[in-house]
């Protein structure tokens, strides 16, 4: 693949994940919204958070639990990532679903090191994509799982597996990991919080569906920026001459 065809297929792609990830997010937003509106949301009010408030540091944890349980298994994780800002707020949502979608792609990516290397190789196998990222892992390391993290390019519970079958190192991928997925984390968070009636005292109506958009907008120029970048890096890397 040479680098026109390398970028002139990230350009040709670009939009559809960032119309895909809008239109996803806008959903769960209308649904916030919706929620509100109904007598379950009260409920919600006055039984489900004064009980998370009361497990305390329990409630924390056993959601974690859940979470990294469900990204080993490859359970999408928007809806629970949107759940933790529900029950927990914005801010400690955000930080609660980055966290334990970190805690579960680390296990996914020590399952493939470790256990199932041979099966997932063969499944990955032939994909383009896989072979390009590997490349640009031994290149580059964790500066690529963090950009892989901003875009939907490759499948958030495929990527954890995969990259297992990588060289790079743990502690590189997990700190990438983590960073990389704040920024989806808090747009999601938000959604969820949307719907919770959780956000921050002294944040009108107003102010909320602005820092709501503002943070959407900011996922959307991040996955498109990681897309370039990711796009560059593999040309750059088909440009070089291959290791004899």
């Amino acid at each position: 693949m040479s680098a026109e065809d390398a970028s002139g297929g990230a350009g040709r792609g670009i939009g559809r994940p960032a119309i895909r990830g809008i239109a996803a997010m806008l959903a769960l937003l209308g649904l916030a919204l919706l929620w509100r509106a109904l007598p379950a949301s009260e409920w919600a009010d006055a039984v489900l958070f004064p009980r998370i408030e009361r497990a305390g540091a329990w409630g924390y944890l056993g959601f974690a639990a859940v979470y990294a349980v469900a990204v080993v298994l490859m359970a999408p994780g928007s809806v629970l990532t949107a759940a933790s800002g529900y029950l927990f707020g914005p801010v400690a949502g955000a930080a609660l679903a980055a966290g334990s979608a970190t805690v579960g792609a680390s296990a996914a990516f020590l399952i493939a090191r470790r256990l199932a290397r041979e099966a997932i190789r063969r499944r990955v196998a032939g994909d383009r994509r896989f072979q390009a990222i590997d490349r640009a892992l031994a290149e580059r390391g964790g500066w690529v799982v963090l950009l892989l993290r901003l875009t939907p390019a490759v499948p958030f519970n495929v990527a954890n597996y995969a990259l297992g079958l990588t060289g790079i190192r743990f502690r590189s991928y997990a700190v990438a990991s983590f960073v990389g997925m704040l920024p989806g984390s808090a747009a999601y968070a938000l959604l969820g919080a949307s719907a919770g009636g959780r956000q921050p005292e002294g944040i009108g109506p107003v102010g909320w569906i602005a820092l709501v958009c503002s943070t959407l907008v900011a996922v959307v120029v991040l996955s498109r920026i990681a897309r370039r970048a990711l796009a560059e890096a593999g040309a750059e890397l088909d440009a070089e001459p291959a290791p004899r």
